[in-house]
């Protein structure tokens, strides 16, 4: 995956973290979120043959308060 838009991704999740009060437990969906924006707002990075994401990483990229790792 190109490493531009994984951090845009953990950068959104992390805004969408901080948006919802940091809440705990919710790293994989804050990511999913995230990842589903960024597809809306660009297009970037979907997979048209399979129609999938090549995104394969949610929470296990996310320290557990929903922060990207550093």
């Amino acid at each position: 995956m190109n490493e531009d838009i994984e951090q845009r991704i953990a950068q959104k999740a992390h805004a969408i973290w901080e948006s919802e009060g940091r809440p705990e437990g919710r790293s994989a969906e804050h990511w999913q979120q995230a990842r589903d924006w960024i597809d809306r707002q660009e297009g970037t990075y979907r997979d048209e043959a399979q129609g999938e994401s090549d995104v394969t990483t949610p929470a296990d990229r996310l320290s557990g308060d929903g922060r990207p790792p550093n």
